[in-house]
């Protein structure tokens, strides 16, 4: 069985966030070394549906959408793409950390501070709107702290593949789709 190399790829999300701007796979493919059949597999196989769909609709020049549902998922948008950027500046500075580039390391935490700040106004502003706990858990200093922790124990050359696995596996955690309400019936009168 053999693996995607676009979900192994360090810049997956960079990848898809290209995608969803409807840049083109050759492109993507020039761009990130990568085959143009590998970035297709990737997006029919291993890309959400709901952001297939945005792919789609890009693609064909987009849809007339009501404002409010266009501003909620220009937001969502942003969060992701604020989130993935986060992540990529994270790993400059691990880098940087690990070459004792310590001007290089300040540098990205003063980018991921400003995204942070960036973050935390977009949060206020959709919190008129109800915020979902994806959102909360992707923005809490808590979790930001988990995260920089797993990567930088996971920095050596040696744990490469689980650095790789624990990546993976906290894009899902950080682009999973919004869960539903919960109905909380109020007492009955």
């Amino acid at each position: 069985m053999s693996t995607c190399s676009t979900c192994s790829h360090g810049n997956r999300g960079a990848i898809e966030n290209a995608l969803t701007r409807g840049i083109s796979y050759r492109f993507l493919a020039r761009k990130y070394s990568l085959s143009v059949g590998s970035i297709g597999r990737h997006n029919r196989s291993h890309v959400p549906a709901a952001l297939r769909d945005r792919i789609a609709s890009r693609r064909l020049g987009g849809v007339e959408k009501p404002l409010a549902e266009l501003r909620r998922d220009e937001g969502e948008n942003l969060l992701r793409l604020l989130v993935s950027q986060r992540a990529r500046l994270g790993d400059i500075a691990d880098r940087a950390r690990a070459k004792n580039n310590f001007l290089a390391e300040t540098q990205a935490e003063k980018q991921i501070l400003a995204g942070l700040t960036v973050t935390g106004r977009l949060l206020g502003e959709l919190a008129s709107g109800g915020t979902t706990n994806v959102q909360t858990l992707i923005v809490a200093p808590a979790y930001l702290a988990l995260r920089a922790a797993l990567l930088t124990a996971l920095a050596p050359p040696e744990f490469r593949n689980a650095r790789a696995a624990v990546s993976a596996a906290l894009r899902l955690v950080e682009t999973a789709p919004e869960p539903e309400p919960l109905a909380i019936a109020g007492p009955t009168q």
